[in-house]
């Protein structure tokens, strides 16, 4: 194996990078970070693999993000936030052109969610 051209990449202002998700099609990356509640955001080079951050190169999660999942249609992303008092699951649209997410209302529970799944 060889390292991927500039790597390792930095994913600023994140702080304790987590779990990640790739979209169906390979082209973009989504890193949940875990220190920082917030989800960094890449475009994947077809032809290099090397990453390259998205405007903007970050969304802001719920506290507690600690889980990630992309809907097999690339078109919503949810993630799973447990902190405190205040426990819920981030939704964001996934712009399919850029890769962009568009936070949507985040969804309530009544438990401590730590993963999330979707079909």
């Amino acid at each position: 194996m060889f390292p991927v051209k500039n790597s390792p990449f930095s994913i600023s202002p994140g702080n304790n990078p987590g779990p990640l998700a790739v979209d169906a099609y390979g082209n973009y990356l989504y890193v949940v970070n875990v220190g920082s509640s917030t989800i960094s955001s890449f475009r994947i080079s077809p032809s290099t693999g090397s990453l390259a951050p998205l405007t903007p190169a970050f969304v802001v999660t719920g506290g507690g993000a600690n889980s990630i999942a992309i809907r097999s249609d690339d078109s919503w992303m949810f993630v799973a936030n447990g902190n405190g008092n205040l426990q819920t699951v981030s939704e964001f649209g996934i712009t399919p052109s850029t890769g962009e997410l568009v936070a949507q209302p985040a969804i309530s529970t009544f438990n401590y969610p730590s993963g999330v799944a979707v079909k």
